[in-house]
């Protein structure tokens, strides 16, 4: 079996995917399973490896930075609305829906897939009345299920789902 990195993935499109897909094939023959521990210490005991050579940031600093970003793009993804009870009906419908929500700026196909997507957070219920975020964060959403799609192809159980994203117009 050969690898490749899935559609969209980024800043690992540089490195070679089937070295690294064989290379992490072979940690799971021997470790029976994978966790994104075993495979930062792979790295890190095996720079020159594939493996090692995929990207990983080894400067403490740079390190911290980037899981501070990486820290607070959750922050924002965990934090849903929570409506009081004698809120209006349309804040009631809004119960547990994401608060905030990445709107990614407008991006040229000819973009490098290794550098990243700016993307930037706006209030849920704001972005969702203003039509260029909300066509934006349709495509985001309908792109997702489409992965979803990708991801779960294998699952016969869920052909009436597949069918439903199959059946979206873009």
């Amino acid at each position: 079996m050969k690898f490749k990195w899935k559609d969209r993935a980024r800043g690992v499109q540089s490195y070679d995917a089937n070295a690294v897909g064989k290379q992490l094939a072979r940690l799971l023959k021997k470790c029976g399973a994978l966790t994104p521990e075993t495979l930062a210490d792979e790295a890190y005991e095996h720079p020159n490896s594939p493996l090692g050579k995929c990207g990983y940031e080894w400067d403490v600093q740079a390190a911290a930075e980037a899981h501070w970003r990486s820290h607070s793009s959750y922050i924002l993804r965990s934090i849903v609305y929570l409506p009081e009870e004698d809120d209006d009906e349309e804040a009631q419908e809004y119960a547990e829906v994401r608060a905030f929500l990445a709107v990614e700026e407008d991006v040229d196909e000819d973009v490098d897939p290794d550098e990243p997507i700016s993307v930037v957070y706006y209030d849920t219920k704001e972005s969702l009345e203003i039509p260029s975020r909300r066509k934006n964060i349709l495509a985001r959403a309908k792109a997702e299920l489409r992965a979803f799609r990708k991801k779960h192809k294998k699952l016969n159980e869920l052909a009436a789902v597949f069918t439903a994203i199959d059946s979206m117009s873009d």
